[in-house]
């Protein structure tokens, strides 16, 4: 019905798009992304703890220990989203709150054990500019499109008394409906089976 109702509006000016910006700074932001390094393990966890305590004392992993996983051994700056994907919840809460530099203790994910080592994090910063002003000019459109469909939903409704009725009477009704339904339904079958 929206799209019905709505009509297209006209494209907004540099102002309106700086002051939408203004106005929702937090939607143009890339998400706080993190790279890190990570040894999985598929098997248990004792394994990949014998090699957190190998790195409490020597600080490295040599690159063949640990089991082939999917997307490598370093993941280049993932999102808590992307992270969650591919990792687990439980993994993505543990791993947000790492130092840097340093090796976990095992963290468990959806995939196995790992031991991880948070690289460095990359905090939020404004989209690319392309790509900041097709979101803009977008959200800004969708925005009054919205605005002129309420405001067409609140003109058609004023012609109207709208009674919505209490849950009760929405049950009885709807009871009666069913009731009504298959006594017809029965009266066709029994037609029909003649």
């Amino acid at each position: 019905m929206q799209h019905v109702m709505s009509t297209s509006v006209r494209e907004p000016t540099d102002a309106e798009l700086t002051e939408h910006l203004k106005e929702n700074r937090e939607r143009y932001m890339t998400p706080r992304r993190i790279t890190f390094e990570h040894v999985f393990f598929e098997g248990d966890v004792s394994e990949a703890d014998a090699w957190y305590q190998t790195t409490l004392s020597h600080g490295e992993i040599p690159t063949d220990v640990g089991d082939i996983f999917w997307l490598g051994r370093r993941m280049e700056k993932y999102s808590a989203s992307q992270s969650l994907t591919v990792l687990g919840n439980k993994f993505v809460k543990q791993l947000m709150d790492l130092p840097l530099n340093e090796w976990s203790k095992p963290i468990q994910s959806a995939r196995g054990v790992h031991l991880v080592r948070v690289e460095e994090v990359h905090e939020p910063e404004a989209l690319p500019a392309k790509e900041m002003q097709s979101r803009l000019r977008e959200d800004w459109k969708k925005n009054k499109e919205f605005a002129v469909f309420k405001d067409q939903i609140s003109e058609f409704a004023q012609g109207y008394d709208i009674i919505l009725p209490d849950e009760t009477a929405a049950h009885t009704v709807a009871s009666r409906h069913a009731t009504q339904a298959g006594k017809v339904w029965k009266a066709k079958a029994a037609v029909s089976l003649d």
